[in-house]
């Protein structure tokens, strides 16, 4: 199916730095995180993107995920979208006691920065027609039909062909299936890529945690690795700036038994070398909250914990933070108490980059 750039060209981008890949999405629809990907809601349908370091695919009989080899594939296709070679299959199965179903499973052929990606959709209108009830007579085995093996009855060498007719033809007319097309269509895999790497040799900050590094990757290349100083924690929230001059990401230390501090980081992709940022409105944001009492501003200095990371120019960065005292942390870490006590306050913080 041909897609022009011109029906994308006004759509919203999701980039996901921390996997190297960006698609592009309609206005007035969603792209949210989740523990297995990144989900974009539009119409009655859903896609759902997932990176893996082993290719995996959901196959739902056996309510697990399994290799690609695992399905029963009655259609299949290679293509390749802005330079991504992908796999589509279209499959069925028979699961016993008459359950019976059928899919679509879309996965790279190749790895990207050592991850294989997997794109689903929740609407399935192959399941709800095609095979049941729209496979010609003369098509069907009707030996299988009689012996009650539905799978064999429908599916087989004589209905293949018809099948994938039918299949082109609902990609083309179904309007669900036309935009999850042209939101594939705008999938590419991004320019830099970056991974946090542990050290398990190091003994770290204090002794007591590994040293971590991070790696800058640019077209499936490894540039340089980065020695981060002054954490203990693996950093995470990698975010690329506009005009792709920096990386920000953030990383964290802990101090003590209820001390704990997350803060940003931006590294120069030219040189390598660690950015200062002009951290001022941290004491402007929590000095405002509390009426500029020094004690109450030191106090709350004690837990900073950094939400999320984006740039709103290219040279500063908004971090949505939570801070809060010694007791918020203990409550968080050992107690598990919800995040938003009354022990925390909430702003969003600009870091300036200083030149």
């Amino acid at each position: 199916m041909e897609i022009k750039k011109s029906e994308t060209a006004d759509w919203k981008t999701y980039e996901n730095e921390e996997y190297g890949f960006e698609i592009k999405y309609p206005l007035g629809s969603e792209a949210n995180e989740d523990d297995y990907g990144v989900v974009i809601a539009y119409q009655n349908n859903r896609m759902r993107i997932r990176a893996s370091s082993q290719l995996k695919l959901f196959h739902p009989e056996a309510q697990a995920e399994v290799s690609p080899e695992g399905f029963d594939v009655f259609l299949s296709e290679d293509f390749i979208i802005n330079g991504v070679s992908f796999r589509r299959d279209y499959y069925t199965f028979y699961g016993g006691a008459g359950a019976t179903g059928s899919g679509i499973n879309i996965y790279t052929m190749q790895q990207h920065n050592g991850y294989y990606f997997t794109i689903s959709e929740s609407f399935n209108s192959i399941a709800g027609g095609i095979i049941r009830s729209r496979i010609p007579d003369e098509l069907r085995d009707k030996d299988a039909c009689e012996e009650g093996y539905w799978y064999r009855c429908a599916i087989n060498p004589k209905s293949i062909k018809w099948l994938a007719e039918e299949v082109k033809t609902e990609e083309a007319t179904i309007p669900e299936k036309i935009i999850f097309n042209q939101i594939l269509s705008t999938f590419r895999f991004s320019e830099y890529y970056f991974k946090a790497v542990e050290d398990s040799d190091g003994v770290g900050v204090s002794k007591q945690f590994p040293d971590y590094f991070v790696e800058i990757y640019k077209n499936q290349e490894l540039l340089k690795t980065i020695r981060i100083e002054d954490t203990n924690i693996e950093p995470s929230l990698f975010t690329l700036s506009p005009d792709q001059k920096y990386v920000a990401f953030k990383t964290a230390l802990a101090g003590g038994t209820c001390v704990y501090s997350e803060s940003p980081v931006v590294i120069d992709l030219n040189t390598f070398s660690r950015i200062t940022l002009d951290d001022s409105d941290v004491g402007n944001k929590i000095g405002s909250a509390f009426s500029m009492d020094f004690s109450k501003m030191i106090k709350f200095s004690a837990v900073q914990n950094i939400e999320d990371i984006k740039w709103i120019s290219n040279e500063v960065i908004r971090a949505s933070m939570k801070f809060g005292d010694e007791k918020s942390w203990c409550a968080i870490s050992f107690y598990n108490k919800p995040v938003g006590s009354p022990n925390e306050i909430e702003a969003d913080i600009d870091f300036v980059i200083i030149k």
